[in-house]
């Protein structure tokens, strides 16, 4: 019976690694939506970070971490996201869509994706298994991070990390 419960998600070779966070300021552009395809999620998030780039060059402030989504929904074939990136400060005014905003803090698991990322699905799925086999609950946002730049690199070489953060025990 005990099997029966787990999720189907292959999560042999998965790699997780477990971290405690601190919440870090960022600029972020929320309400973003693309389809679930690559190619629309791929130009949205390059249209995203190149801005929220320019603007923290624009102020001169320096960038701490690598370009994230927070995803917010899914349904009718799209996705619902926040994209960001963390800084040094978020004490400069946003400009136009850019908001100051703060990475996600507290326990989280981060899932390394190797392959296209077309194919990150399956490495969110491998990361709702591992959590299920260790009896842990998902928070929320779930995150992606982009260890290359979506706004320079194209969507076939993207490095990405997925991060699930975990609820507190109840």
């Amino acid at each position: 019976a005990l099997l029966e419960g787990m999720p189907g998600a292959d999560i042999t070779g998965v790699v997780a690694t477990p971290r405690d966070l601190v919440a870090q300021p960022a600029y972020v552009i929320t309400g973003l939506s693309a389809a679930t395809d690559a190619a629309d999620s791929a130009a949205v998030l390059s249209a995203a970070y190149a801005e929220l780039s320019a603007h923290v060059q624009a102020q001169g402030i320096a960038r701490t971490g690598t370009p994230y989504v927070a995803i917010t929904g899914h349904g009718g074939g799209r996705w619902q996201f926040d994209a960001g990136i963390p800084v040094e400060r978020n004490d400069a005014p946003g400009s136009g869509r850019i908001v100051a905003g703060t990475t996600v803090g507290g326990r989280v698991v981060d899932f390394a994706h190797g392959g296209p990322y077309a194919d990150i699905n399956r490495t969110h799925a491998a990361g709702e298994a591992w959590l299920a086999t260790r009896g842990l609950a998902e928070g929320q946002p779930r995150m992606e991070l982009f260890e290359t730049d979506p706004a320079t690199v194209p969507v076939d070489q993207w490095i990405a990390v997925v991060r699930i953060p975990v609820a507190p025990a109840r």
